[in-house]
């Protein structure tokens, strides 16, 4: 296996947007996602990442998902 390299010049963080079907409360799979996310800390644990990465000045992109039209 190839040597795994990470540094600044080639590390980002691409966050793409899970809100509106994956974790608010109105969502499309909250139902289903909800206990584990919840038992992961999935929203404070994405808002910790996202801090960390703007703190490092490390390139961040966010993606908002496609609506359905």
């Amino acid at each position: 296996m190839p040597e795994l390299k990470s540094g600044r010049e080639i590390t980002a963080l691409l966050v793409i947007d899970p809100y509106n079907d994956f974790i608010s409360g109105g969502g499309k799979f909250w139902p289903h996602l909800k206990t584990v996310a919840e038992a992961n800390n999935c929203v404070p644990n994405m808002l910790r990442l996202t801090r960390k990465n703007l703190s490092l000045l490390l390139p961040t992109r966010r993606r908002k998902a496609l609506k359905e039209t």
